[in-house]
C-alpha cells in the first residue's frame, strides 16, 4: 500500500526529508488522519486547482528549508 512504501521511505536516512503530497478522488476523515500520522505533508483532493497544487508543493519544499 501507499502507506507502507512510506513507511519504508522514512525509515531511510537517505531520503526519509522527502516531502509527500497526497492526491485523493475519495477522501476519507480516517485515511487523512493516517496518512498525517505516517508522515504525509499535505493532502489534495481532486480534482485540484493547478495553481493551488504548485503553492502546497513550494510551501512544503519552503517548510523543508527552514527544518
Amino acid at each position: 500500500t501507499g502507506y507502507e512504501v512510506l513507511e519504508e521511505i522514512r525509515k531511510s536516512p537517505e531520503i526519509s526529508g522527502i516531502p509527500f503530497i497526497i492526491l485523493s478522488v475519495f477522501p476519507r476523515p480516517d485515511d487523512i488522519d493516517m496518512e498525517f500520522r505516517v508522515g504525509v505533508q499535505d493532502y489534495i483532493t481532486k480534482p485540484f486547482n493547478f495553481k493551488d497544487f504548485l503553492a502546497r508543493i513550494q510551501s512544503c519544499l519552503d517548510e523543508k528549508e527552514s527544518a
